[in-house]
């Protein structure tokens, strides 16, 4: 990172996060970045599993009167709304869908982006093509940085940084050697107060 760079950290339920702006002279197409870390105790439990949940969704007609169905592909999603029809024998055509089941972060990455029915191919397909290091980089980018991100997008491209760490105390001892906080000559460096960076770094 570079030593001008000013951050802001935000709590999240996965680890927190920090936007970062460096100095952009001579670089204005260069995107803001955003560093992001996990601190091991808090975070790890979260999507620990047994195996692989099937994902199931549901189809909830706009129209009240007309009842959804499950399903766990777009495929069954578009046989099972081509074929649904209200108390008017009328064709229903839009839906909410809603996380019904499956992996934890998969229902946090649905919770972060959104999810509407005409993403449901894309949906289905990057699920099983990210990884979970790209499903969390999303989460974090776009559910608590605010960042824009749709289902066709790559997560390679947001510019997160994640870091695992066993305390936040780490975490800010890590930053002053990545010269976050500009150069610090060594003789000074048994001076830094480190738990008190940690603390600020804790600030929600």
């Amino acid at each position: 990172m570079r030593s001008g760079a000013k951050a802001g950290p935000w709590l999240t339920p996965f680890g927190r996060c920090a936007r970062t702006t460096p100095d952009l002279s001579g670089l204005e197409s260069r995107p803001p970045l955003i560093a992001a870390w996990l601190v091991r105790l808090q975070a790890q439990p979260v999507f620990q599993g047994k195996g692989k949940v099937m994902t199931t969704l549901y189809a909830l007609p706009h129209d009240l009167e007309t009842v959804g169905f499950y399903f766990d592909d777009a495929e069954t999603f578009d046989s099972k709304s081509a074929a649904l029809r209200n108390q008017f024998d009328e064709p229903v055509e839009e839906f909410e869908i809603q996380f019904i089941d499956g992996e934890a972060i998969d229902a946090a990455l649905v919770k972060a982006i959104g999810l509407h029915q005409g993403d449901l191919s894309a949906f289905f397909e990057k699920i099983e093509d990210w990884d979970d290091q790209q499903k969390l980089c999303v989460i974090i980018a776009a559910g608590e940085c605010g960042y824009e991100f749709g289902w066709q997008e790559d997560p390679d491209a947001l510019g997160v940084y994640l870091y695992e760490m066993d305390s936040m105390r780490a975490l800010a001892e890590h930053f002053v050697e990545e010269g976050l906080f500009g150069e610090v000559p060594e003789r000074l460096q048994f001076y830094i107060d480190y738990d008190a960076i940690a603390r600020d770094l804790s600030v929600d």
